[in-house]
């Protein structure tokens, strides 16, 4: 059994572990960069400072393209068999409340369906062409990043040291400023393998009969004012749906125009980032924790 806790600890440690691989990565990429760069700048010598510069641009991320493009598929098999070990430790939770096995297992086949479409994945683990995760990966605005300094730098003559140490600040990061792909990566595996969690919960939950739960988390000193008011409470899901209207709540730059309707108070609870978890008990143990829900239920 793994309780909502348990599940953040597995979460919190395996993006300790993700973004040690990201770091290594990013040291990695930039040797073969600077490798490319330093025998690309000795070839370009005799072109003009703008041919020189379009000339290391693009062999430069021409690297890019080709390293990350072989590393994402090694870092997204890694992070599906991740997903997948989430969703087990929600089924032993489910298993530990007493119900019909036969029922929850069959919730738990369903929703695991439900959630590899979801977000793109084959059932080989292989992610589909077009979906979610691949949009996001194709997405990608580093290289064009690194192209533009290498330009700029060119242009304006700097020495080959000084571009270099440039190129070194951008790809392997700063204490400010995350690397390249720690940058790419690490909010979208944090907030993807949130949202896995709370939707696969939510789907198998609805489907074998739960109405309420725990918004399990406590409190920490950046701890968002909505979080507060919720961490540690027991509420309905009927309940929830109002918090989309607490002023309280994250909004996007798109809902500020057309409004939160889109807003899961589920999956997305206090919006991006968001450490709390959803922890589904029983209707026993939510009139136990919160007597009162059982005269609002016969009311």
């Amino acid at each position: 059994m793994a309780t909502a806790k348990e599940r953040r600890q597995f979460i919190d440690k395996f993006m300790q572990t993700f973004e040690k691989k990201l770091s290594e990565l990013e040291r990695l990429l930039l040797r073969k960069i600077i490798d490319k760069f330093i025998k690309e700048y000795t070839e370009a010598q005799s072109l003009t400072s703008s041919g020189k510069a379009e000339k290391l641009s693009n062999a430069v991320k021409s690297i890019y393209d080709s390293f990350k493009g072989n590393q994402n598929i090694k870092l997204i098999n890694d992070f599906v068999k991740q997903l997948e070990q989430l969703a087990d430790l929600q089924d032993g939770y489910f298993n530990s409340l007493g119900l019909s096995r036969q029922m929850i297992r069959k919730a738990e086949a369903g929703a695991r369906i439900v959630m590899r479409e979801k977000i793109g994945i084959n059932a080989n683990g292989t992610v589909k062409k077009g979906s979610f995760i691949h949009k996001y990966l194709m997405k990608d605005d580093n290289a064009k990043r690194i192209q533009s300094i290498i330009r700029s730098s060119v242009i304006r003559g700097s020495e080959p040291s000084v571009i270099i140490n440039r190129i070194t600040r951008v790809v392997t990061g700063t204490k400010e400023q995350a690397g390249v792909l720690t940058h790419h990566y690490r909010t979208f595996a944090y907030d993807t393998m949130q949202q896995y969690d709370a939707e696969y919960g939510k789907n198998v939950a609805v489907e074998i009969g739960l109405k309420y739960f725990i918004y399990s988390g406590g409190t920490i000193e950046t701890t968002r004012d909505f979080c507060k008011s919720k961490a540690g409470k027991v509420f309905s899901i009927e309940e929830a749906q109002e918090w989309r209207n607490d002023p309280k709540l994250l909004v996007t730059k798109d809902e500020l125009k057309k409004g939160r309707k889109d807003y899961d108070p589920i999956v997305d609870r206090g919006r991006w980032n968001c450490r709390h978890t959803i922890e589904w008990i029983t209707e026993e143990e939510a009139f136990r924790r919160r007597p009162e829900l059982r005269k609002l239920k016969t009311a």
